[in-house]
């Protein structure tokens, strides 16, 4: 047996890869201590980026004037943003993506129409159609 554990015989017996010691749940990689100072980390990590005018989803390029992520990581945080346009019942500038066919791998442009989360709820119900 050696007398350094690797991560992943570390994982294997469900302790914490960085201090050891039983995560809470089961499901959870790390204890609570370690994700609370992952999670300062990240927020120092933001912050950073942020007062340096970086993208704080990539931290490579400028971000957008008013915003905190850059124009690219906009674009990409959605494989729908594209289509992304104010409802078509009411108009309200908030949108999600609906798919006519009901079809989530079908992405063609004449199939993606744009409604609030209010009305996309309202056609999954059936309760209004399109």
């Amino acid at each position: 047996m050696p007398t350094s554990l690797t991560y992943q015989m570390l994982k294997d017996k469900n302790l914490c890869p960085h201090c050891r010691v039983r995560p809470p749940y089961k499901h959870y990689v790390c204890c609570e201590k370690c994700r609370e100072l992952a999670r300062q980390a990240q927020i120092r990590r933001r912050i950073r980026l942020k007062q340096q005018g970086l993208c704080i989803r990539c931290g490579k390029r400028k971000a957008i004037k008013g915003f905190t992520q850059c124009s690219q990581c906009r674009d990409n945080r959605s494989p729908h943003s594209k289509y992304r346009q104010p409802c078509i019942i009411c108009g309200f500038e908030y949108s999600d993506v609906h798919h006519k066919d009901r079809n989530k791998q079908n992405n063609n442009p004449t199939n993606l129409v744009s409604l609030c989360p209010n009305h996309h709820r309202l056609v999954h119900w059936k309760l209004l159609s399109l």
